[in-house]
């Protein structure tokens, strides 16, 4: 079986309603048959016909409600998606591709490099710490700080950490006596973030935070 075929081909295959791989035996015959006995007929047919008999077929595949899906919930794949797009559309499929492929590297590492942080307070009435930016009817002790990153921390983002944390505590100052790291998110840490984590928690204690 070929790993891959036409996408219009396949297109007019769906289309048609098949659902078997006689289908693919079926147009194959009709195509030969054509080749033999029919050129003559089509020799003369304009390309605009042939490209509206594969637009036609294509355009039922395109799908108007992904983008619009992502809008709403996923701007950045959004702008992936466009991009990428208008670069296949402008430039050519394989292009697009690449440029695709790259741009998604690119979103992967910067991502990775600033994940989700989140300052952590307990709801009213229950056991539980959640992120305060998303919950409402929350108690917060002036005099701790549960700092909460939701990611691997590497050499990419140890100083992203470092900095995100001076700023919780910068805007704490006063009151704040006790720092809890919330490290159930952070599934790898590498020699460099462990480094960091030792002289940040060295510099913290210095400072009179336990």
């Amino acid at each position: 079986y070929p790993s891959t075929g036409s996408f219009s081909r396949s297109a007019i295959n769906y289309t048609a309603g098949a659902k078997t791989q006689m289908s693919s035996i079926t147009a194959a015959i009709i195509v030969a048959l054509t080749l033999l006995f029919l050129t003559p007929l089509f020799y003369f047919l304009p390309k605009c016909v042939l490209a509206a008999i594969i637009i036609g077929a294509v355009i039922t595949l395109v799908d108007i409600k992904y983008p619009i899906q992502l809008i709403k919930f996923n701007k950045d794949d959004f702008l992936m998606l466009i991009l990428t797009f208008i670069i296949t559309l402008t430039i050519g499929i394989k292009e697009g591709i690449i440029s695709g492929v790259l741009i998604s590297i690119i979103m992967l590492i910067y991502r990775s490099t600033r994940p989700h942080i989140a300052e952590c307070v307990q709801i009213k009435g229950t056991e539980y710490f959640r992120n305060k930016n998303r919950f409402e009817n929350t108690e917060q002790r002036d005099d701790i700080l549960i700092f909460r990153f939701d990611g691997q921390l590497f050499f990419a983002n140890s100083e992203y950490f470092k900095e995100q944390l001076h700023d919780m505590i910068s805007q704490r100052e006063g009151n704040l006596k006790y720092i809890i790291l919330n490290s159930e998110g952070i599934n790898h840490i590498d020699s460099s973030a462990i480094y960091m984590l030792e002289n940040t928690i060295e510099a913290l204690k210095n400072k009179g935070y336990l």
